[in-house]
């Protein structure tokens, strides 16, 4: 507080110096027009500058080494919006698409664009040819709870108007008929904690509506590589070894989520990414990434999870057998 005190107190005599000495000079003084065009002038050589650095995505200069190529090669723009398409084409292709296996488990996957990384990583895994994959989307931020609540209590309405429509909700009758015919139900979303608050009343109601067992997927934050070439501008040495240290707060974090999804299933997606959940490596073996923003995977993060998901105990037991599961339908 006395931090804000002492900053609105200076303000005052900043604000002075600044119409004293450069507005008044600027706008009032000799060679007006001058000046103007020549601040018009700088102003859209700046333009141009920050356009040539957003388009070549940096100064990949700065960086030496591995760091230079690895920046160069994968974080090219045309490479990066490779990759943020491809987390959602799966999910889009299969989104409220009827089921119509009778040989393979029927896997409903629910969420937000973590769920896209969920059907790829499904994807690459040993099961693939055991189950047939059907999505459901919601938007992050929108409410990823099965209860009648007020969404606009936790959003802002015009959020909820513009990102949160009715389709995409457990309000659409396609949603309900959908969880009623799947075999196993997953979760994988961008939760915030007014959401997982709800977690336990949401399985709950998925109870009520099929007998089919829910597995909650815990949130991730992996570091990326971007911020690890940030942090490694000059490195020359291999990076296949190469990891990010993101702190004990996700591991927390789901510690809450793992609590409140104690009525269905749980996978700690972060704790199967990273070393005791902290240490996220950054390459596969051949020294690809696995993660270009932390959040998201790459197709090479696809492969690393897909592995992972396979050896997953509660995976193994739901998704491991080639008929469906027993279960008792309301």
């Amino acid at each position: 507080m006395p931090q804000r005190w002492l900053a609105l107190g200076a303000s005052v005599p900043l604000a002075y110096v600044t119409y004293r000495f450069v507005e008044r000079p600027l706008r009032y003084g000799q060679n007006a027009e001058r000046i103007a065009a020549v601040l018009l002038a700088v102003m859209v050589v700046i333009g141009c500058l920050g356009a040539f650095v957003w388009h070549g995505n940096g100064l990949s200069f700065r960086y030496g080494g591995a760091s230079r190529t690895i920046f160069e090669q994968y974080l090219a723009p045309a490479n990066v919006e490779k990759e943020n398409t491809h987390v959602w084409a799966e999910k889009r292709r299969v989104d409220l698409m009827p089921f119509d296996t009778r040989d393979r488990v029927k896997v409903l996957v629910i969420g937000n664009s973590f769920s896209g990384d969920l059907i790829n990583a499904l994807n690459c895994s040993t099961f693939k040819d055991r189950i047939q994959i059907r999505s459901l989307t919601i938007n992050g931020g929108c409410g990823n709870i099965l209860a009648d609540i007020d969404l606009t209590k936790y959003v802002d309405e015009k959020t909820v108007a513009k990102d949160c429509p009715e389709v995409y909700s457990y309000r659409n009758p396609q949603f309900l008929s959908m969880i009623r015919a799947a075999d196993v139900i997953m979760i994988a979303y961008s939760w915030a904690k007014w959401e997982v608050d709800f977690l336990d009343l949401t399985l709950a109601n998925f109870s009520k509506l099929t007998g089919a067992p829910v597995v909650i997927c815990g949130s991730k934050s992996l570091g990326g590589l971007r911020t690890w070439v940030a942090s490694n501008q000059k490195a020359d040495k291999s990076p296949a070894k190469a990891a990010m240290h993101v702190g004990p707060m996700m591991n927390t974090f789901n510690a809450y989520i793992e609590e409140k999804a104690r009525g269905g299933y749980y996978l700690d997606i972060q704790a199967l990414m990273c070393v005791s959940g902290e240490d996220c490596p950054v390459f596969d073996e051949l020294g690809r990434p696995i993660s270009l923003d932390g959040v998201h995977l790459t197709t090479t993060g696809d492969v690393f999870l897909g592995k992972r998901l396979s050896n997953a105990p509660v995976l193994q037991k739901l998704l491991g057998a080639t008929v469906q599961p027993d279960k008792t339908r309301p």
